[in-house]
């Protein structure tokens, strides 16, 4: 069983308790408050789970007679035990600024290829019976992803929260008032969880960055590299990339290094003119602007940029794209809660469209293939990309044994 199958359109319906569950919903919106429902997922029913409205855009910049809200639903809130097929958070998005419904369940796939992310499917959401339309279901970033990815989850995981003018791992001192834009989801088992964080902010933001290998102790560089690449890469808005926030910072326990995860991927693929090297000149972002300042390190940045790219192309993601399409159509065409229309979504796979209902400012939206074409061009005619590195081949190691030492073997051609 996978509830994240990108093959598979569920029905999920939610049953709520409360007559006037939708009025509780909007009354209840930013106070962490949730209200009660059934959740039936393919004939199985799941009773006293917890659901709110989540987002902040999505919800806020909706039409004025818009009820297509996005919500979380937590299956343990009554029954600590339970969960649906082994995950008890959920994220039912609705698709805020993309009339195609597949900009976050395509982006949160490919990065969950190559980086620790969760992943997404669609559904088709039924509230007390009625069609409520079709949503993007997006993974948790909780534990029980973590847990995919890591020997132990058990560490602390920090969320900065969605703000344009986020705090981006900036060091301001000793005192916690100047830090609220950090909210603590585990602490890891830590003590004192505070002093972890401001110990990978002044690692950030105050060792030079030609200092990298000191920075890396206790900042996990290469796997953050990952993730602003790919955040650059598919243009994310919400990310540490552009707004130095919306992402989440992990302790890995085992090593006691922080990592720079993503989280939030409805407002992709949008800026296909952002540069390779976009906002490294900013100091409040100190993971592009002082980490990645040396040579070393913005080298492996471009490096893994290179490797990522070479899957930013139409041939390749044209059919993943078009495969979500077919299976959503009907549905889309169904939708009665929809944001935009179905000529919208129609069109929005090629070509740009102008939000018909809701959306960042009525802007244009555009294409999903003139953005894959035209980012592709315009990263590729960068030189510092474009560049050939040398090829490796033949890799082979000493040993497999824990606790003994290795040594990597590699036959490197090519440019040095």
């Amino acid at each position: 069983q996978d509830f994240y199958d990108p093959n598979v359109l569920s029905t999920v319906d939610l049953a709520f308790h409360d007559a006037n569950w939708l009025q509780l919903l909007e009354q209840y919106y930013d106070q962490d408050i949730n209200i009660l429902a059934d959740v039936t997922v393919e004939g199985v029913t799941y009773p006293d789970c917890g659901v709110q409205i989540r987002g902040n855009t999505s919800y806020f910049a909706l039409p004025p007679s818009s009820e297509k809200y996005s919500l979380n639903v937590e299956t343990d809130e009554v029954h600590p035990e339970q969960r649906i097929m082994g995950m008890k958070n959920f994220n039912f998005n609705n698709a805020f600024s993309d009339p195609t419904f597949c900009r976050e369940v395509v982006y949160f796939n490919q990065l969950a290829e190559w980086i620790p992310s969760g992943r997404a499917n669609h559904i088709n959401l039924t509230c007390n019976g009625q069609n409520w339309g079709v949503y993007v279901n997006a993974q948790q970033y909780d534990k029980t992803m973590l847990k995919e990815f890591f020997p132990d989850e058990d560490g602390m995981i920090v969320k900065i929260p969605n703000n344009p003018g986020g705090p981006g791992l900036q060091y301001v001192g000793t005192n916690p008032s100047s830090y609220p834009d950090y909210e603590l989801k585990h602490d890891g088992g830590l003590a004192n969880p505070f002093q972890a964080l401001l110990d990978i902010c002044f690692a950030v933001d105050n060792v030079p960055g030609s200092n990298w290998q000191l920075i890396d102790q206790t900042f996990a560089i290469d796997p953050s590299i990952w993730t602003v690449v790919m955040e650059n890469l598919y243009s994310d808005d919400d990310s540490y990339v552009n707004k130095g926030a919306d992402f989440m910072l992990f302790r890995n326990p085992i090593d006691g290094r922080a990592i720079v995860h993503q989280t939030d991927g409805n407002e992709s693929w949008t800026h296909a003119t952002w540069a390779a090297d976009f906002h490294f000149t900013q100091s409040s972002k100190p993971v592009l602007n002082n980490v990645l300042s040396s040579a070393e390190m913005r080298g492996r940045y471009m490096a893994h940029l290179r490797a990522a790219l070479t899957e930013l192309d139409w041939t390749y993601l044209g059919p993943k794209f078009q495969a979500h399409h077919d299976l959503i159509d009907a549905a889309v065409a169904a939708d009665p809660k929809r944001i935009y229309s179905y000529q919208n979504f129609k069109d929005n796979f090629t070509q740009t469209v102008q939000l018909s209902g809701g959306g960042p400012f009525g802007q244009n939206v555009i294409g999903l293939k003139q953005y894959v074409d035209q980012r592709r061009a315009l990263l590729l005619s960068d030189p510092e990309v474009a560049a050939v590195g040398p090829t490796v081949t033949s890799v082979t190691i000493s040993t497999d044994q824990a606790a003994t030492p290795l040594h990597v073997t590699a036959d490197i051609t090519g440019p040095d």
